[in-house]
């Protein structure tokens, strides 16, 4: 069932660019609203809403009631067309305040229309994103103390770009609303991760929607993350399926090797069986060990412990 939908969402949306994508130098070709489609066959018992052709981008703080000292900014997925914002959004949210964590869900720009092919402006929401959370957390609700990063799919490829590119320049009109110091995760965490631009590894859809059909082999090499690393990146944790069909797990195989080859800390899960696009949803099988690993991670990496 996919239909479109008026709906009202479980937290308070914090505009990133505060009156919208006409300001703050962060241009619009056409502003039109937002399409919110439910994708579950049942909604009343889960809900499966996606949002593309992202004009307002925002984040959703959710605060845990008993916070720590440590917050998320999920990243859900979508291969770039489209922001999966229950499935790998608010249910990981949800996940993360269950366990005393706060999350911060981000609804980010889509490289089409009405921004047209542009493949620096999800990248500037993270940043954004970023600067927020340890400028503002605090006001609303939230401790302060590290922020990771954890990003799905197409959503892990952003994150990736986040850990390993966080520093990138802005354009001139929106520099004064980046803090480049404050966008460097502390932590991040890869599930079922496009990584790589390259063909024969990537995503092809991601690539396409991201990059356009024929990217010049410099975008390609900018944009895949594994040819990105650098020394003083965050640590990471990565989840994947040998059986994902979608995104190849050797996204996630060549960027552990190469943190792997340079020193760098990073903690891999790999699944036999548990395709693409799992979230929080599946129930079977070792695959859905993989939150309570993640937990695990955050509690040591986050000096919880």
């Amino acid at each position: 069932m996919l239909g479109y939908v008026k709906t009202t969402w479980p937290v308070p949306e914090i505009y990133l660019w505060e009156k919208g994508p006409s300001s703050c130098g962060v241009f619009s070709h056409e502003l039109v609203d937002e399409i919110v489609e439910e994708r579950s066959a049942d909604p009343v018992v889960c809900q499966d809403r996606s949002i593309r052709k992202v004009c307002y981008p925002s984040v959703f703080p959710m605060i845990a009631p008993k916070p720590l000292p440590l917050s998320v900014l999920v990243i859900p997925g979508g291969g770039y067309e489209r922001v999966v914002i229950d499935k790998e959004g608010f249910e990981i949210g949800s996940w993360l305040n269950s366990v005393g964590i706060t999350a911060f869900v981000l609804k980010y720009r889509l490289p089409e229309a009405p921004h047209g092919q542009d493949h620096g402006i999800p990248l500037q929401d993270a940043q954004r994103a970023m600067t927020l959370i340890r400028e503002q957390g605090a006001s609303w609700g939230w401790p302060e103390g590290k922020v990771a990063v954890m990003g799905f799919s197409a959503g892990g490829h952003l994150a990736a770009e986040l850990c390993t590119r966080w520093d990138t320049q802005v354009p001139a009109g929106i520099a004064e609303y980046i803090d480049a110091e404050k966008c460097r995760p502390d932590l991040g965490l890869l599930i079922y991760p496009v990584v790589s631009m390259q063909a024969g590894v990537t995503h092809q859809g991601s690539r396409s929607r991201l990059l356009g059909f024929q990217p010049s082999p410099e975008l390609v090499e900018l944009h895949s993350a594994e040819l990105q690393v650098r020394q003083d990146m965050p640590p990471l944790f990565m989840v994947h399926a040998l059986d994902d069909g979608a995104v190849p797990v050797a996204n996630t195989l060549r960027l552990c090797e190469i943190c792997s080859k340079r020193g760098l800390p990073v903690e891999a899960h790999i699944f036999p069986e548990g395709g693409h696009g799992f979230g929080l949803r599946e129930k079977s099988g070792t695959i859905a060990s993989w939150p309570d690993l993640a937990v695990h991670w955050l509690t040591i990496q986050g000096g919880l412990k």
